[in-house]
């Protein structure tokens, strides 16, 4: 997961891509948690370090202490996306109100997206983008 995240702030410098079928990411409209939508072009100028979770995941302990860490360097720019996701072994089973309240007991502070698919017919924008900009087929565990 992380691996596919640090290709994502290599891309931050691209304004628009020479695909016809592709936007720039500045271009995606998200919802959060609560919701609201979450314009990409606010992320303009920043570094935004985005990752697909899950709160039932092997790797929970470890993504949330790397957020932890991270959140020190937000006051310098850096953004802190969430993507809770349960296409893998059914690990975020919760409904919105129990993946904010386990992000916060987490001490995640930063954005927390709906939870919607990486992968599929499904796949929501930010990760469809993101797999057409590196050439990566699908997200994996």
């Amino acid at each position: 997961m992380f691996l596919f995240a640090k290709v994502l702030l290599a891309l931050f410098s691209l304004q628009t891509l020479s695909s016809v079928e592709m936007t720039s990411f500045y271009d995606i409209v998200e919802k959060d948690l609560n919701g609201n939508d979450v314009l990409f072009s606010q992320f303009r100028g920043k570094i935004v370090y985005i990752v697909n979770v899950a709160s039932q995941c092997g790797y929970t302990a470890s993504n949330y202490k790397l957020l932890r860490d991270l959140k020190r360097y937000r006051e310098h720019g850096l953004e802190l996306v969430i993507f809770p996701c349960n296409q893998f072994g059914k690990q975020e089973p919760g409904d919105e109100g129990a993946i904010s309240q386990f992000a916060s007991s987490q001490e995640f502070e930063g954005i927390v997206m709906t939870k919607a698919d990486v992968n599929g017919a499904q796949t929501r924008p930010t990760f469809k983008f993101l797999k057409e900009v590196t050439g990566r087929g699908d997200i994996r565990w």
